[in-house]
């Protein structure tokens, strides 16, 4: 017997139910009158949660990056403007835990997330350095002192 996309033996009748009412409307689908049966067909919410805390000499920018390696992540700065971005590619490769077994349902296979910011002016492009560490990203981006405003120059005023 094949389990299709909602009949998880071990969901009670009300989970089965909240499951059906409200996967299509928080998975980012726009095909809410049809369920899929297709767990690989439902996509997620572009949106990916993100810390920025200020300290005094520089922001950090923290996010959840699970099961990602460094190499999955990519932070760009330009024009005042950082870009944080991550895919995980699973594909549906089979692996270890799949060996010998039937796979009924995948939903680990796929994710990725990108985020923009616009950073202050006083953000210092040399010296973003970033980790990742435990499934966790930390993005630090160094302040750069303060520019010395000119003191404004006095223009003495003359009679004609």
């Amino acid at each position: 017997m094949a389990l299709g996309f909602f009949s998880d033996p071990y969901m009670t009748g009300i989970e089965r139910e909240l499951t059906r009412a409200f996967t299509p409307y928080l998975s980012g689908r726009r095909d809410y009158d049809r369920p899929s049966t297709n767990m690989n067909a439902i996509t997620a919410p572009s949106f990916h949660p993100m810390d920025v805390v200020e300290h005094p000499n520089h922001f950090t920018i923290i996010a959840d990056a699970p099961g990602m390696t460094p190499d999955d992540v990519r932070i760009e700065f330009q024009d005042g403007m950082l870009k944080v971005s991550g895919e995980k590619k699973g594909g549906g490769q089979r692996t270890e835990e799949h060996a010998g077994g039937r796979v009924h349902r995948s939903e680990r296979t796929f994710s990725s997330f990108t985020r923009s910011f616009a950073l202050p002016e006083n953000a210092k492009e040399d010296g973003i350095s970033a980790t990742l560490n435990n499934g966790v990203l930390n993005v630090n981006v160094p302040k750069q002192a303060p520019a010395k405003q000119a003191e404004p120059k006095r223009i003495k005023v003359t009679s004609m």
